[in-house]
């Protein structure tokens, strides 16, 4: 039996996707802007911009060309590392302290005069990123890079610690006149919503949908999930609201209040249901759940499964279930596929 949404929901879903499915993606990367040469690290240059995208140097060849292109003349002054200490604590990181390159002559931990207003006055920045100062030499040439890593952002999804990531970052963007490099670990989704937000910021009549496609049309899957893409726009306009505020302090109370408001989401789960004869059922179930107004998928998911199975009595099986849309507009409705069994009658 097919299951069949009804037509508010679909036009709601249609509405939602419509930014999104209009930015196209040409699944393969422009050559004529890369200027990596290691096998292992593809680095993409945005003309007109400050910035690079790379993937992350997962090994000692990789991570010599990262360095060596940091300490170049293209005049590069910030790197930028997102990623996830529990996720990704298997690669070679933090690859700066390491030896890995012959590039590095030595790191320390950045001075509080050596960061931004916004980092000195912010808890978050404290408590989730890590700022180093790399010194580099390769042949005559010697720089100093600020090193500014962030631990707590998933691959496909949005930062642990909401918009204020994204204002950091770019508060020490604005602070560098030099080039900025940034990486997570394929240097597309995590990637590419800082470089999209950064691009906004710098620029802020454009809008996101054309500076996402624009910048696919260099590196593909830039911003690579709906969530991210929602994220970038909504940390954007957040920030619109309270750019008035003057001191980092009121910036970030403005932010965090903003943060506050919760949005009802309605949750629509359309599940498979394994019956004890073999057979299945397709059943669709709903749930209202508040939340913040950006949603961080891997926690949603989780908690939208233990509301579906304390109140319809199900028992999800995780592995089998496939999660197809998180976070839309609008009336802020989700799609869910999941594969379950009955417990209990409800």
């Amino acid at each position: 039996m097919r299951m069949e949404t009804d037509e508010k929901l679909r036009r709601l879903l249609l509405q939602a996707d419509e930014d999104f499915t209009l930015v196209k993606d040409s699944y393969q990367d422009n050559s004529k802007y890369l200027i990596s040469t290691c096998k292992s690290l593809i680095i993409t240059e945005f003309p007109g911009t400050r910035y690079l995208a790379s993937d992350a140097p997962e090994d000692s060849a990789a991570a010599a060309e990262f360095w060596t292109l940091c300490c170049s003349d293209r005049q590069f002054e910030l790197a930028i590392a997102l990623r996830h200490q529990v996720q990704e604590a298997g690669s070679i990181y933090p690859y700066w302290l390491y030896g890995y390159s012959s590039v590095v002559t030595h790191s320390r931990m950045a001075r509080q005069e050596e960061l931004t207003p916004l980092a000195r006055a912010s808890p978050i920045f404290k408590q989730a990123f890590t700022a180093t100062v790399v010194s580099l030499v390769s042949g005559h040439s010697k720089r100093e890079v600020l090193h500014i890593y962030y631990q707590h952002w998933r691959d496909g999804d949005v930062p642990e610690h909401g918009p204020l990531v994204l204002e950091l970052l770019y508060s020490f963007v604005q602070a560098v006149k030099g080039r900025v490099i940034t990486h997570c670990q394929a240097g597309r989704g995590r990637t590419g919503s800082a470089i999209a937000y950064f691009m906004l910021r710098d620029l802020p009549t454009a809008r996101a949908r054309d500076v996402v496609r624009w910048l696919r049309s260099i590196r593909a899957h830039m911003v690579s999930t709906y969530e991210q893409y929602r994220f970038v726009r909504y940390a954007f306009k957040k920030f619109l609201n309270a750019s008035q505020e003057e001191s980092p302090e009121e910036l970030q109370a403005a932010m965090a209040a903003i943060d506050q408001r919760p949005v009802n989401i309605i949750v629509v789960l359309q599940a498979v249901i394994s019956q004890p004869n073999g057979s299945q059922e397709r059943k669709e179930y709903k749930l209202s759940l508040s939340s913040k107004p950006w949603i961080r998928r891997r926690a949603f998911l989780k908690r939208a499964i233990r509301e579906a199975e304390s109140r319809f009595g199900l028992r999800v099986d995780v592995s089998r279930s496939h999660p197809l849309r998180v976070g839309i507009q609008g009336e802020k409705a989700v799609l869910i596929q999941l594969h379950a069994t009955k417990v209990n009658s409800v």
